[in-house]
Formats: structure tokens, C-alpha cells, sequence
């Protein structure tokens, strides 16, 4: 708004320009990095995680691989839920991102211990899943929504 304001006096409308630093930005975000000891306890809790909610009934076997393919991987949460059946090469060891951030396409290598996961969690959740199943869905048909993972984070995480 200040330089609006400074535009309209330069082309001759007074215009009240307010002092520099009156109002800041306040970070939306401050990362944090995570110690091997809070990353151990993660992921321990993250295995121990059951399926009580009956919206999300293959939790237990999903958010393990999905947590850690976030943590290792680098992918964007959105580009992870929307992998599909087909998408997740657990021979070759890597996820194919079709239609990303600006409409890029990617690969995603994953390491061989997480692709064994995968080929698991495929066996397991999806022996008669088509190949446009979402691989980490929320049940048969429906994707997991971002405030799903979220909550499940904080549910594991916990911070004290």
C-alpha cells in the first residue's frame, strides 16, 4: 500500500505514505530440523499406529512407507497422496510424479529398503486394485486428503 501511495503523489494525487516498518511480515513458518533422536521416536510411533478410525482403514500399513518416502524422497505431500498403482515402480525403485507443480513431470528414485515397503504395501493393500488405484489411499476409490497426513504428522509427532 506504501507504494501505491508514493505512485499517486509521483503522478500528482496527495496520497498519505505511511513510515517504512510500521507494519512486518511475520513468518508463516519456521522449519524445524529434526535430531536423529526426535526422528527415531517418529518413526517408532508411526509403526506403532493402528487403524482405529474406520476412515482410514489401511492406516497402520500406509503411513509407515508414506512418512518415510516424505522424509527421503524430498516429494511434495500433494504429489505423494496422488500417486497411483502405477506410478510406484517397487522393481526399478522409483515414483514416476505425473502432473506436479506447474505441470512437471518427474522421477523420484527410492531406496531399495523402502521399495521392498512398497512392493509389500502393494501386495498387501492392493493385490486387486486397478492401476489408477491411488497407491496411498484412504480406503478403495478415494485419495488421502492432505488434512488426513497432517493429522496423522501430529498425532505421531506430538510436540512436547
Amino acid at each position: 500500500m506504501r507504494v501505491f501511495c508514493i505512485y499517486l503523489g509521483d503522478i500528482g494525487i496527495p496520497a498519505y505514505i505511511s513510515p517504512k516498518g510500521i507494519v512486518r511480515k511475520v513468518p508463516r513458518y519456521n522449519a524445524h530440523i529434526y535430531t536423529n533422536q526426535e526422528l527415531k521416536k517418529f518413526f517408532s510411533v508411526v509403526d506403532k499406529s493402528q487403524s482405529v478410525r474406520s476412515e482410514c482403514p489401511y492406516r497402520s500399513q500406509v503411513m509407515p512407507v508414506f512418512f518415510r518416502i516424505l522424509y527421503t524422497s524430498g516429494m511434495r505431500v500433494s504429489d505423494l497422496c496422488l500417486a497411483r498403482v502405477r506410478d510406484v515402480n517397487t522393481d526399478d525403485g522409483y515414483i514416476s510424479v505425473r502432473d506436479a507443480k506447474n505441470y512437471k513431470e518427474r522421477i523420484v528414485p527410492i531406496h531399495p529398503v523402502l521399495a521392498a515397503r512398497c512392493r509389500q504395501l502393494k501386495e498387501s493393500i492392493h493385490s486387486c486394485s486397478a492401476e489408477d488405484e491411488y497407491f496411498f489411499m484412504l480406503r478403495p476409490g478415494r485419495v488421502m486428503p492432505l488434512h488426513n497426513v497432517y493429522h496423522n504428522w501430529y498425532i505421531c509427532w506430538k510436540p512436547e
